[in-house]
């Protein structure tokens, strides 16, 4: 008797009773639900990866720690064998793949709190956005690729308007928790420049502080950090900040569909803060980004030394790159997959027997990255060549377009 007592006064007995109460509710409600026994059993086999979750955390809490990044772990293994399956790789493969990677994170989350003396929170919160940053990557072009490639689109990173972040925040929280609010005012912090660390110049318009919404406006360069770096006057900057610009078209390019360049991006034109001293112009700020076309700086990209010269030059040499080559073609198979690095985005593209992988680092540190491929591959900007793409070096906000050599 003192048994049956001390198990009905523990804690996990009070979890226990809810759960039967649970299944009993809802089978009165629904008596079709407890009718059919594969209900109840599919409820218990949805829950197995949530108790083996909840079993490993619970050693993390025994010992005074947490991690709070599993779900978003959970999230991108689950997306990277999914797509590993869906494109025909071996099950065994694939499931060893994703469990390889989750052992990585977890390695990683306990050297940063065992071995730096990070707190586990603070640590694990980063992994978390980490993570979540390359499965958004991952799921988000996914379904893009997977539309029928009847569609054609435009594709531009600026236009005449301003950029609303149209993003799918239903989903997202859903899937993700991420808050509509709270992502909008760090996307706009950033791009402003008020954000630590960050060299966007942006300007908010239409921002309404009573729904924590805005809307941004700017040129690319100047939302790329390249103003600030040439009003500080620091060349170490400036490179960053046109290689970010270059970046960004080159994934635009990479886009089934016709890529459109918004007259000044071509010459890296920045805002136009003189829309502020126009009495007609100054009360909407999407006017910083419709200067009048900078025919000085125009002239400028005849001389490679200048940083017009260069974004010019190199971004001529993109679309040269892009008309030639078959793989570009609308009806060419575009995927992803994991680059090994979760600053790192790769995108695939297939026409025929000729294959592009490209490869774009949207972090500001040199990274080495690649995908799953063996044999003789070209990287189409600058000439070099690779036996392996597995761990190909990346500069800071750097790209490549790898073209598979055939023999």
């Amino acid at each position: 008797m003192n048994a049956v007592k001390k198990v009905l006064k523990a804690r996990e007995m009070t979890a226990l009773l809810f759960l039967a109460a649970l299944f009993v509710v809802v089978g009165i409600i629904n008596p079709a639900f407890l009718a059919d026994s594969k209900n109840v059993a599919n409820c218990f086999n949805d829950s197995v990866v949530y108790i083996l979750i909840a079993v490993a955390m619970a050693f993390a809490i025994f010992i005074g720690e947490i991690d709070v990044s599993v779900g978003s772990n959970l999230g991108l293994v689950a997306a990277v064998v999914g797509t590993m399956l869906q494109d025909g790789k071996n099950w065994f493969l694939a499931f060893f793949i994703g469990i390889l990677m989750g052992t990585v994170v977890g390695l990683i989350n306990g050297w940063g709190v065992a071995v730096m003396k990070i707190p586990s929170l603070i640590f694990t919160l980063g992994t978390n956005g980490i993570l979540r940053g390359l499965m958004y990557l991952q799921v988000g072009v996914e379904q893009v690729n997977s539309l029928p490639k009847e569609y054609v689109f435009l594709n531009y990173l600026r236009c005449h308007d301003d950029i609303g972040w149209g993003l799918d925040y239903p989903w997202l929280g859903q899937r993700f928790g991420i808050n509509e609010a709270a992502h909008k005012k760090y996307l706009n912090d950033y791009f402003t420049g008020k954000w630590p660390g960050s060299g966007g110049r942006g300007e908010l318009y239409n921002d309404d502080p009573r729904l924590g919404d805005a809307r941004l406006c700017g040129t690319t360069a100047s939302l790329c950090g390249l103003e600030a770096a040439v009003f500080e006057q620091d060349p170490f900057k400036v490179e960053r900040a046109v290689a970010c610009d270059l970046t960004l078209h080159a994934w635009m390019l990479s886009q089934s569909g016709i890529p459109v360049i918004y007259s000044g991006d071509e010459v890296g034109q920045l805002n136009d803060w003189s829309y502020k001293e126009d009495p007609g112009k100054c009360e909407d700020s999407r006017y910083i980004h419709r200067g009048d076309f900078r025919w000085e700086l125009a002239r400028r990209r005849e001389d490679p030394d200048t940083r017009q010269g260069k974004q010019f030059r190199l971004l001529r040499r993109m679309e040269e790159l892009r008309a030639a080559e078959p793989c570009f073609d609308g009806g060419a198979d575009v995927w992803t997959e994991d680059s090994g690095s979760p600053h790192v985005l790769a995108l695939c593209r297939r026409m025929g027997d000729r294959e592009l992988v490209c490869l774009f680092n949207f972090s500001g540190g040199f990274v080495s990255a690649g995908v799953d491929r063996e044999g003789a591959y070209r990287e189409l900007m600058y000439g070099d060549r690779y036996e392996s793409i597995r761990s190909v070096p990346l500069w800071p906000n750097g790209f490549a377009w790898l073209l598979r050599e055939n023999t």
